[in-house]
């Protein structure tokens, strides 16, 4: 958990793996991913499943958003005000019991904007 609290790469499970077994050279990786799931289930950690890729891992587990790179892959955080109450605007639209909200932002960061706009100028 240090480990990861100590990032803003949102890892893989094998990205943390890898991470780790540079200084536990006998860990395997399904004990990685088996202490991810305890952490995960007890809230000390989030697990982000976002845009059908797989699970990234964040130890921030304050109210924050998440903005995915289309190109590369990148998760960054989003510093924005929170959309407090949502979930009590869209209880009146169904007979749910509205008891969450997930938002996902796609876009291109700026590393794959200045690929981009490089290639542009070769051509």
């Amino acid at each position: 958990m240090k480990t990861l609290r100590g990032l803003t790469t949102h890892p893989s499970a094998a990205e943390i793996y890898l991470i780790l077994k540079e200084q536990f050279p006998a860990l395997s990786f399904g004990t990685v991913y088996r202490n991810l799931r305890i952490l995960t289930d007890q809230g000390k950690i989030l697990e982000l499943k976002m845009a059908t890729r797989s699970s990234r891992f964040d130890g921030n587990v304050e109210q924050h958003y998440h903005i995915l790179c289309e190109k590369c892959g990148r998760i960054a955080d989003l510093q924005a005000p929170s959309l407090k109450d949502i979930e009590k605007r869209f209880q009146n639209y169904t007979d749910y019991s509205v008891m969450g909200y997930k938002v996902e932002l796609m876009g291109i960061c700026p590393q794959c904007q200045e690929k981009r706009s490089s290639k542009k100028i070769l051509v």
